[in-house]
């Protein structure tokens, strides 16, 4: 599990709390007090760097935030702990729904027959391509190998 500290810049903006993270474009949150904009980030750079790492985007390398109009704050965040929209299971759990070996799911993935992932050390499945999978016909036994005919 890996853990990423990020600076953020918070103001306050009538009775609201703005929060942003420069080394993160579009990564916001707000806040009633100046904790809840705190946990408004930290839960934000969470889902941001989480969704990052989903689409195979490098994360960048976090870096001092000088700002004079607001106040920083540097806040943990653990993304492997975020769950997004998308419904997976590990490639271990995948393998047991299939009732095929663990390798094998890396097979399928690779193929393209299964959507896969990674975040951080661990391989995840879609339930999506599961479901799909299972609703292909297929042949009992190893696929046969065809001889090009000369």
């Amino acid at each position: 599990m890996d853990t990423y500290v990020f600076g953020a810049v918070i103001e306050e903006d009538d009775s609201q709390f703005w929060a942003e993270v420069p080394d993160l474009p579009g990564c916001y949150g707000s806040g009633d007090t100046f904790m809840d904009a705190v946990k408004s980030i930290s839960n934000g750079i969470e889902t941001h760097l989480a969704a990052m790492l989903e689409d195979g985007i490098e994360i960048p390398r976090p870096t001092k935030v000088n700002c004079d109009w607001g106040e920083v704050v540097y806040v943990s965040a653990e993304p492997d702990e975020v769950e997004l929209s998308l419904p997976s299971v590990t490639a271990s759990q995948a393998a047991e729904i299939l009732n095929v070996s663990k390798p094998r799911i890396y097979h399928l993935a690779k193929a393209g027959k299964l959507d896969g992932f990674k975040r951080g050390r661990t391989t995840w499945v879609t339930r999506a391509s599961i479901d799909r999978y299972l609703g292909e016909p297929r042949e009992a036994g190893r696929p046969r190998k065809t001889v090009a005919k000369a």
